[in-house]
């Protein structure tokens, strides 16, 4: 009777270990904007602040890509308070997962992180040769789109220096007469 309570157990653990894997890697392929990136960067620490150890460690290969993605974005993409927040889950999972576990996942993972941009990279070009046509449509669009990028934000810096352009004012100031 004990060991199969004792099997029901593990098997409870391990499906429970299994939703969190799926989970975290639904979340981390969707950490586009700001808000959901903050969101499941907060969910990723509150999980690893909760499992046992054996359970982040299984969690690692899955939550790292998104979170040293998130913490050591150089380009932009990713704003402040993401980053900190991606730091400070990264030390918290290096706390509970030990240091040789969590420094086996994080080469592993950044390994994965380069591999992945040298596919992509060696795909881009071996498109560019072979799609002609198809490369610089895309290398069009992609020039259209920093263009309305660039103009939006021109507006909008032009729109907040201005305050009578805020207030919605328009036309030329009236000329001033002094009368004695």
């Amino acid at each position: 009777l004990s060991s199969s309570s004792a099997a029901s157990d593990v098997y409870k653990r391990q499906a429970c270990c299994w939703a969190i894997r799926l989970v975290c890697r639904r979340l981390g392929a969707r950490c586009r904007e700001p808000a959901s990136r903050a969101a499941s960067l907060r969910l990723f620490g509150a999980i690893g602040a909760h499992l046992p150890p054996p359970a982040v460690v299984a969690l690692l290969p899955v939550v790292l890509r998104t979170l040293l993605f998130s913490a050591d974005d150089q380009s932009g993409k990713v704003d402040a308070p993401s980053r900190e927040v991606a730091a400070s889950v990264l030390q918290l999972l290096q706390e509970r997962a030990g240091d040789e576990e969590y420094l086996r996942a994080y080469a592993d993972a950044r390994h994965a992180l380069a591999d992945a941009r040298q596919r992509r990279l060696a795909r881009i070009a071996v498109e560019a040769v072979t799609d002609v046509i198809g490369a610089a449509r895309r290398k069009i669009d992609k020039h259209k789109a920093k263009r309305t990028s660039h103009k939006r934000k021109m507006d909008a810096a032009k729109m907040q220096s201005s305050t009578r352009g805020v207030l919605g004012v328009s036309g030329k100031k009236k000329r001033r007469t002094f009368h004695e």
